[in-house]
């Protein structure tokens, strides 16, 4: 049963903040180029078309509806905005499949030149899809990008910065799915921990629970100490 337009306008401005949280956690992640006006106007849409498909018989269901249409029109509007072609992605993921295979088989981050001998690649190369890499939209639908390097450093201290990234990652990928859906939805969206509960279904309280267990859980996976994810 679809809502009355007043009904609509009401849920709309109900859940204002919503939607600007889910937008602004995504801009604290992405490119310089991708706007966070333009996020938030996406994010707005999202919320808009959710009131509009909404059926009134399930009001308590709203926020989880909504939250996935939002999601949806940020990763939308993030799309438009990633620089890489398809043969700069496929490039991308060549290089992180290749340094993940060296660093098992080596036990240690590989260097440059044992990543260039892998690949067949000049310097040039590589460090033009590393670029790619760190320039081109984050996947924020996973926890994998919760770090980002910063551009403005000194190439050593870049070059630290994204090894303390891939560790994150690394230990990110050994958590089970609920505990990285639960730092997804708090870290990289923004949503409270009762927008969480309600979306999982449980208490604030318990979300609260999953959540300090998902981070031992990740303390416990890093080999070694990393700089702490941002809130």
């Amino acid at each position: 049963m679809a809502l009355t337009v007043s009904g609509r306008d009401d849920l709309i401005r109900n859940h204002l903040g919503l939607a600007r949280r889910i937008a602004r956690g995504y801009a604290r992640r992405v490119p310089a180029t991708v706007r966070p006006e333009d996020l938030e106007g996406a994010a707005l849409l999202g919320l808009t078309e959710a009131a509009g498909r909404f059926d009134q018989r399930h009001p308590d269901a709203f926020v989880a509806f909504a939250a996935r249409r939002i999601r949806g029109a940020v990763l939308d509007e993030l799309r438009r905005h990633d620089p890489l072609s398809r043969r700069g992605r496929a490039a991308v993921k060549k290089l992180e499949r290749t340094s993940f295979e060296l660093r098992t088989k080596l036990g240690r981050d590989p260097s440059d030149t044992e990543i260039l001998s892998e690949l067949g690649w000049s310097e040039e190369e590589l460090e033009r899809h590393r670029l790619g890499a760190e320039t081109s939209r984050l996947d924020v639908s996973e926890c994998a990008d919760l770090m980002t390097v910063d551009p403005s450093t000194q190439p050593d201290e870049q070059a630290a910065q994204r090894q303390i990234k891939e560790r994150l990652a690394r230990a990110l990928s050994t958590l089970p799915e609920r505990d990285l859906k639960i730092l997804n939805m708090y870290y990289v969206e923004g949503l409270t921990l009762k927008e969480i509960g309600t979306l999982l279904g449980v208490s604030e309280s318990r979300v609260c629970q999953l959540h300090g267990r998902a981070l031992s859980r990740l303390k416990t996976a890093l080999p070694e100490p990393a700089l702490p994810m941002a809130a």
